[in-house]
């Protein structure tokens, strides 16, 4: 039988699994009442003033879905339903680690000490405790961004708080608005540098602490945009363990844990001219059988435009202070530009370092991003509007990849 996801699709990448004779264990987290697992926690913001205001509970991962196949006897079905309900714990728990807006107030009073906590500590000078989670993600997302020379960079707090106030109030429409120069130049002059990074952050692993000291004219803040949604499936994967599972978190970072002799997960990665599902024929097949984690990045959801046709989105490029693909002159980089990337890895199994990558790769040309690929041991999939959308596969992946037949999109192997 063949079974789909079902919600919202947030890079439209759909998933299936062809399994026979089984049954199958899935937990949409959208469909499921998830306030209940804040109920120790109270989130608030501190306006200019200092003071608090309460504010409603916002989940962040709320396109998260869990799939699980096996053969359900009963005593699996208990230790199955057992992991499910911690798994959405642990999303929620995890949404409020790394929420860079909302403090969290626990009931004994206590702050959750998260991303928001420690951008608040920024230029203390003293070590700052952070939940184990946050800790963990920060370090990793702090050697991605060395690793990938501040292609991606988890500095960028500034820069996405700006174009996100444009992007969500004119999300989808045509409108000649964009950012002012000064205001560009001032997020972007917010975003350190990797020398810079090297000097803000000394980290303490024994106790899970870290100095976010303070460059002189800088006003820094951390974000894990392009990262967490990663992080999360691998957290997810190790409380699931040895279950069939694939994990989704907004659909564009998915991660699959469980024994290769279960049959083929099928991924559909969408034609970035058809988003909304106008085509039922303009998708990029992904067919894999085992254990892969696979990330999407993509221009076509997060966006507006303006007259002239350019593409304002939320993937920002660190260096310019432009969405990728814009450069200070609202020129097209058509050399660097992609409407998607798609980063697999069958080795490692870290979604957070394929999400981080596939974010980098939307500032490479393929040639560049090779160097990137062969670093972490993964492969990569472009999708680039050369009069229609041409998809530039990794050779690699070959013998994984098929478009329909009716469909517009160009297919070539690098």
């Amino acid at each position: 039988m063949k079974k789909h996801l079902l919600g919202f699709l947030c890079l439209a990448l759909l998933t299936s699994c062809n399994i026979e004779d089984k049954e199958m264990s899935w937990t949409n987290v959208l469909m499921t009442p998830m306030n209940v697992f804040f109920n120790e926690y109270t989130p608030f913001q501190i306006d200019e003033n200092g003071n608090e205001k309460e504010l409603p509970i916002y989940f962040a991962f709320d396109q998260a879905e869990i799939i699980s196949y096996n053969y359900l006897h009963e005593s699996y079905k208990t230790s199955l339903e057992t992991k499910l309900n911690e798994c959405k714990k642990e999303i929620v728990y995890l949404s409020m680690c790394f929420d860079r807006h909302t403090y969290f107030k626990k009931a004994d009073g206590s702050l959750l000490h998260n991303v928001a906590y420690l951008n608040n500590h920024y230029g203390d000078e003293e070590f700052i405790s952070l939940e184990k989670e946050t800790y963990d993600l920060l370090k990793i997302a702090y050697d991605l961004t060395l690793k990938t020379e501040g292609k991606f960079n988890f500095c960028i707090g500034e820069l996405s708080s700006l174009w996100d106030s444009y992007i969500s109030q004119y999300k989808g429409r045509t409108i000649d608005i964009t950012p002012s120069e000064e205001e560009i130049n001032k997020a972007l002059n917010n975003t350190p540098s990797i020398e810079e990074i090297k000097e803000i952050f000394t980290f303490d692993d024994i106790n899970k602490s870290v100095k976010f000291s303070q460059i002189e004219n800088k006003t820094i803040s951390i974000t894990f945009g392009g990262i967490a949604k990663g992080r999360v499936n691998d957290i997810l994967s190790e409380i699931m363990d040895d279950e069939h599972s694939l994990f989704s978190l907004g659909q564009s970072s998915l991660t699959s844990y469980g024994d290769s002799y279960f049959d083929t997960w099928n991924i559909s990665i969408c034609n970035p001219l058809y988003p909304l599902r106008q085509k039922e024929d303009e998708f990029l097949h992904f067919a894999y059988q085992g254990k892969f984690s696979f990330s999407t990045s993509g221009d076509y959801q997060n966006y507006y435009l303006t007259s002239d046709g350019i593409r304002y989105h939320h993937i920002i490029n660190p260096m310019t202070g432009y969405p990728t693909g814009v450069n200070v002159g609202n020129n097209l980089q058509n050399q660097s530009y992609h409407r998607s990337v798609s980063v697999f890895s069958n080795s490692n199994l870290d979604g957070a370092s394929c999400d981080a990558l596939s974010t980098a790769l939307m500032m490479c040309s393929i040639e560049e991003g090779k160097t990137l690929s062969n670093l972490f041991n993964v492969k990569t999939i472009y999708m680039d509007d050369e009069d229609g959308i041409h998809c530039y596969v990794d050779s690699s992946l070959s013998d994984f990849v098929s478009i329909d037949e009716a469909s517009e999109m160009k297919l070539s192997f690098f």
